[in-house]
């Protein structure tokens, strides 16, 4: 699937994000996702269904 400028810019941003807070080089979705597979902080947040699966898809990838 080819995705736009736009996508490739929010991943992007989303991946300085991760690591200017000292997460690994990979979007922050791919971090919040291992987190609540994990049982961590982000597993007892309320994340909307949609969100939910944009974290499984991001680690997907």
């Amino acid at each position: 699937m080819e995705h736009g400028y736009l996508h490739d810019l929010g991943a992007s941003f989303s991946t300085f994000l991760n690591v200017l807070r000292g997460g690994p080089r990979e979007p922050i979705c791919t971090t919040l996702h291992d987190s609540i597979e994990a049982g961590g902080w982000a597993s007892r947040v309320p994340w909307p269904a949609s969100w939910l699966a944009h974290f499984r898809l991001s680690a997907e990838k």
